[in-house]
């Protein structure tokens, strides 16, 4: 046991070693320790809700400045915290070492000052994060003060990309919150790492006083009852299919919780009939739409698990479609290593999905026979039926002759669209806006998502918070119990 890695649990700037129990990485490659959190239940929740205060004496730009120099000092190049993350990550990680590398070389590009400031000034007043603010005089007379209060919040993040940890980091920071990081079986290592990282450079800061990061296997009764407590947390944000938190629903029923979903979501291309007009327009096309699938080796909700051309249906339509599927799929084998690569394995569900599309005239196959990807070309306008099972950039091409043909696919639980080319935008965005997709960007950038802006429907920074309002009346006459204006 002595052989396997620790997993600190960290409680507001203090690391714990002790107490250790084994637990099993995803996928069987690794078991860890990490401290068995029950044994913490006195010290892990944020009692007194007064506690928050000392955040209040920091300002917006020093908030910017704390995460500009812990930026500095995440390089994987030079941080042992960060150099273990990586190498434990790639027993436990969905992606593959070369793109799990090129992910944790991106981390420090959250810190950047304009990228934080991307990601909170578009969203909310900042002033209204730190205190009341006076919105003005009211009709009534009545003078009305408001301010987002930060909140003792527990994080149940995700573990198919580590970038996630530096948003949530920065989210909770930003709002001034106290939160309680809870890690993933397949990336306990990261967040971990950037914490520690925190403290090494400055331990008695309110932000680092004010992050904790815990692993427990979720089902664990006799801690969750505890922890799920509205005297110990006012919201939860989990990231994940429902699976993830129903364990945790009969924990929080009533509303004195806050409950918020991330996920999961699937996103979608949408390429034009322009493409087929000039064959250098189709080879970007094809470029792009590969980007888009095998970003990250296509283990994000991003990334496009579906790719609808309006080539036509007939015969000559479903041609276009097939020659545009070859090109995405020779764009998808051309990708650099710290993009995508050739996946570990094919899942024994999608293999078994797969087999069959190779006898099956309803369906032409590029590639998919030696875990390097691939893509399904339908011959009819139909999805393949596991399209949300589509991973390691396989992908599948849908031939459309418009719009309308594809819209019964489109749901709430789409999360972007990639769409190519740009004024092809003008005749698809309301209505896939209207079915449910909650983004659109430009077709090869989904990898550059606007951090300011809304996510699954919601803004989130203003969602962290609770909005808390103080009226003067002060020059108003008092009218004993007469009705207000």
């Amino acid at each position: 046991m002595s052989d396997n890695p620790v997993v600190p649990l960290i409680i507001r700037g203090q690391i714990f070693t002790d107490n250790l129990v084994p637990m099993g990485g995803r996928g069987g490659d690794l078991t860890f320790l990490t401290p068995d959190v029950n044994q913490y239940l006195d010290r892990l929740p944020l009692y007194d809700p007064c506690a928050l205060d000392n955040l209040d004496s920091i300002s917006y730009e020093e908030i910017l400045d704390y995460f500009v120099s812990l930026g500095q000092r995440l390089d994987i190049k030079t941080n042992r915290h960060m150099q273990q993350a990586y190498e434990l990550s790639c027993h436990t990680a969905p992606a593959t070492p070369a793109v799990l590398a090129g992910s944790y070389a991106s981390i420090p590009d959250y810190f950047q000052r304009d990228y934080m400031r991307d990601m909170v000034e578009p969203c909310v007043d900042v002033a209204q994060l730190a205190g009341l603010v006076d919105s003005g005089p009211r009709a009534s007379g009545r003078r009305v003060r408001l301010r987002g209060y930060g909140v003792r919040a527990l994080h149940i993040i995700g573990g198919n990309s580590p970038e996630g940890v530096g948003i949530t980091l920065l989210r909770s920071a930003f709002t001034r919150c106290d939160s309680i990081i809870k890690t993933p079986s397949n990336d306990p290592f990261t967040a971990v790492a950037i914490v520690r990282s925190m403290i090494d450079m400055a331990p008695d800061h309110p932000i680092t006083r004010h992050l904790s990061v815990a692993y427990w296997k979720g089902g664990d009764a006799n801690f969750e009852r505890a922890i799920y407590h509205p005297d110990h947390l006012r919201k939860v944000f989990a990231w994940g299919g429902h699976s993830s938190v129903e364990h945790i629903e009969k924990y929080i029923k009533g509303g004195d919780i806050e409950l918020v979903l991330f996920g999961p979501k699937r996103s979608i291309s949408l390429i034009g009939p322009q493409v087929f007009e000039d064959d250098a327009l189709l080879q970007e096309a094809a470029r792009r739409a590969a980007f888009d699938i095998g970003w990250q080796n296509q283990t994000t909700c991003v990334n496009s698990r579906i790719t609808y051309v309006q080539s036509g249906t007939d015969s000559a339509g479903v041609e276009r479609a097939n020659r545009i599927a070859a090109a995405i799929y020779e764009a998808l084998l051309a990708l650099p290593e710290s993009v995508s690569t050739r996946a570990r394995h094919t899942s024994r569900d999608l293999q078994s999905w797969l087999q069959p599309l190779f006898l099956d005239d309803a369906y032409r196959i590029f590639g998919c026979r030696d875990n390097e990807g691939g893509i399904i070309a339908s011959q009819y306008p139909e999805p393949v039926d596991f399209g949300d099972q589509l991973t390691d950039r396989i992908a599948n091409v849908v031939p459309i002759d418009s719009i309308a043909d594809m819209l019964q696919w489109v749901n709430h639980k789409t999360k972007a669209a990639g769409v190519f080319p740009e004024a092809y935008k003008e005749e698809v965005r309301n209505r896939l806006f209207r079915y449910g997709v909650q983004q659109m960007f430009s077709l090869g950038f989904v990898n550059n998502g606007t951090v300011g802006g809304p996510q699954d429907n919601m803004e989130v920074l203003r969602r962290m918070v609770d909005w808390k309002m103080d009226e003067d009346c002060s020059s108003l006459p008092f009218n004993g119990f007469s009705p207000p204006r």
